[in-house]
């Protein structure tokens, strides 16, 4: 079986171009792909604007964008399956590898209409109970994978809440390290039983431990407490969960998305992580407009890949210049060093390897329509929870 997910991945491998490559390593924002307001037939009668299938044929068809993120007003499962049915047959017909869909999932699946929500983390945190973890974990799935059709939640977040002033203390499991490597493992595995279903750990390294409580501000740790303390859940988790996401913020004055020493060689090296690297948001243009370490964004996008370990990025509004700035990253023209075309064959084979587990490369995507009764229970669980 091993033999076989490589000879599919090395199948692509060999088909794809360059441009395909790069495609694959981005990631573009749903709101890139909806009606505007000005356009016929925008919204339904409850207000969800839907997918604009020009738009989606651009992105996946043109581009061969390998990945979509994000939500739209009001949406419900089968709106989701729909755009997700519509942008599949896109790549298929483009001879493009299926596009995989991530969607926050840390408040459980919060972003599925009618869908039952579970407790936030820090609740799950006062039980101490892996099982009820689980539980949430794989509930949150069920709903978003199996109902919605979004092979991709990221969750959970595996920070320690040391920093009271954070504002996203709620989103954590807490201060106390084993507590939120085991629970942070629970629900990677409530959501990795889920057939299909994969989660995405964040945010590494250090994110929620801000010097004075403001998000996305610099980090300073010790080494000694970054090894004692905020890698104790990360080397829980990292043989298991099939994909992490890197953090916003700075560690001791390097920012995470172009860091070394944290992406190459403790996460690659030390923790050994083998599965795939995605950015948070606009990561590669914070470099240059937020952190201020390069001149240029074609610069930022070059430190990424030189320095750290970043497979995916989410670009997620700017394609064009995303697509030229890797192609200036891998010219002898426009770099002394220009990149290694290996560098990039290594991202996109961990891609795909991920698109293999999710269970996407084995088959042709079509979306099962729901059962009448599903539809009206997850409309009555929202109105429930309105209610109370």
């Amino acid at each position: 079986m091993g033999t076989e997910k490589d000879a599919l991945v090395e199948g692509w491998m060999d088909r794809l171009s360059l441009r395909d490559k790069i495609g694959q390593t981005a990631q573009v924002d749903l709101s890139q792909l909806l009606n505007t307001n000005d356009e016929d037939a925008n919204a339904d009668e409850d207000g969800r604007v839907a997918l604009n299938a020009t738009k989606a044929q651009y992105y996946f068809g043109e581009l061969g964008i390998g990945s979509v993120l994000n939500t739209a007003k009001d949406w419900r499962a089968v709106d989701y399956r729909n755009a997700i049915q519509i942008i599949q047959d896109i790549a298929r017909k483009s001879g493009r590898p299926p596009v995989i869909y991530g969607l926050d999932s840390v408040h459980g699946a919060n972003y599925v209409l009618g869908s039952i929500m579970t407790p936030q983390p820090i609740n799950l945190a006062a039980t101490f109970s892996e099982v009820i973890a689980f539980e949430a974990g794989k509930m949150a799935a069920v709903a978003t994978t199996q109902q919605a059709g979004i092979a991709w939640l990221f969750a959970p977040v595996l920070g320690l809440a040391w920093q009271p002033s954070w504002a996203r203390v709620y989103e954590t499991f807490g201060e106390d390290p084993l507590v939120v490597a085991n629970l942070g493992l629970a629900i990677i595995q409530g959501i990795q039983s889920v057939p299909n279903a994969s989660a995405c750990a964040k945010h590494f390294l250090a994110y929620s431990n801000p010097s004075h409580g403001l998000d996305r501000e610099p980090t300073h740790i010790p080494t000694r407490i970054l090894y004692e303390y905020f890698l104790v859940p990360w080397r829980k988790v990292a043989k298991e969960v099939l994909t992490i996401m890197e953090s916003y913020t700075d560690l001791n004055g390097v920012p995470n998305v172009a860091n070394h020493d944290t992406l190459r060689r403790i996460l690659r090296d030390e923790l050994e992580f083998e599965g795939m690297l995605v950015t948070d948001y606009k990561e590669e243009e914070n470099l240059f407009n937020f952190h201020h370490i390069t001149r240029t964004y074609p610069e930022a996008v070059y430190r990424t890949l030189q320095e750290g370990s970043v497979d995916m990025s989410m670009v997620p509004l700017s394609m064009e210049p995303y697509f030229d700035a890797m192609l200036q990253a891998l010219d002898p023209n426009s770099n002394e060093r220009p990149i290694d075309m290996g560098r990039i064959d290594e991202s996109v084979r961990r891609i795909l390897r991920f698109k293999q587990q999710a269970g996407l490369l084995d088959h042709i995507y079509q979306a099962k329509p729901m059962l009448p009764e599903e539809t009206e229970a997850m409309v009555q669980n929202r109105k429930q929870e309105r209610e109370h």
